[in-house]
């Protein structure tokens, strides 16, 4: 029996979304033993990053790991000098200099590919929603999309589901609606409800948001026939 400290969870409400309580966890216990999962959790990412280190006591050996039974026995799944002759072997073809040799084309390419079949599914910026933040100017990126979205002629969707997520905001952000302002992408508002009580659930902020990005129409559709509405 692990001597962490225990943390129960609500296995349902974890299994359909695992952010609040691994949250908590990060707070109130960040190495805890988790009954309902059998396992030792580990929820921040300074403490992975030194004990994954620690071969003789978090191995990656785990010959009945699902990765062992779908793809079998692979690097990912090996420790040490096992390890090491398979990276050895395959780090040519993904070194620094290859990948900006030869990959950033490809990636290049499918990223615009991507970009512009994302497009109709909106959440531009969904990886926030795991409280995760870009640090470095990703303005060139935003941009990319949006041009992509006036091209197809569809609206940026204000989505408040975020103000109910580890991020505390709506999607997309505040900056990529200031931008999609600018080059005239067309807008429209959506709670993301999952419950009876979540429709429409902030919309007053997401039409502060409009305002303050200098939009003063919005667009609401009908069988796909997009109809511009006053704020």
């Amino acid at each position: 029996m692990s001597s962490a400290p225990h943390f129960d969870i609500d296995v349902a409400a974890f299994w359909a979304d695992p952010y609040p309580a691994l949250a908590r966890m990060r707070k109130e216990a960040p190495i805890a033993f988790v009954p309902q999962l059998g396992s030792t959790v580990f929820t921040r990412r300074d403490d992975i990053f030194a004990c994954e280190k620690r071969i003789d006591v978090f191995s990656s050996h785990q010959p009945a790991g699902l990765m062992n039974r779908l793809m079998g026995h692979n690097m990912m799944r090996k420790d040490g000098e096992a390890h090491m002759k398979e990276r050895a072997a395959m780090f040519p073809s993904v070194s620094p200099r290859t990948v900006r040799d030869i990959w950033s084309r490809q990636f290049q390419a499918h990223a615009d590919r991507i970009l512009d079949e994302l497009v109709p599914h909106g959440h531009a910026d969904l990886c926030k929603k795991f409280a995760f933040f870009p640090q470095q100017d990703c303005t060139s990126l935003f941009t990319r999309f949006l041009q992509a979205v006036k091209r197809r002629g569809v609206a940026v969707e204000l989505n408040t589901a975020g103000l109910r997520k580890d991020c505390r905001e709506i999607y997309p952000s505040p900056r990529i609606v200031h931008l999609a302002a600018q080059l005239g992408v067309p807008i429209c508002f959506g709670s993301d409800a999952h419950a009876p009580n979540e429709v429409g659930l902030n919309f007053a902020e997401a039409v502060q948001l409009a305002h303050s990005a200098g939009y003063t129409h919005y667009s609401c559709f009908t069988k796909r026939q997009r109809e511009d509405v006053k704020l």
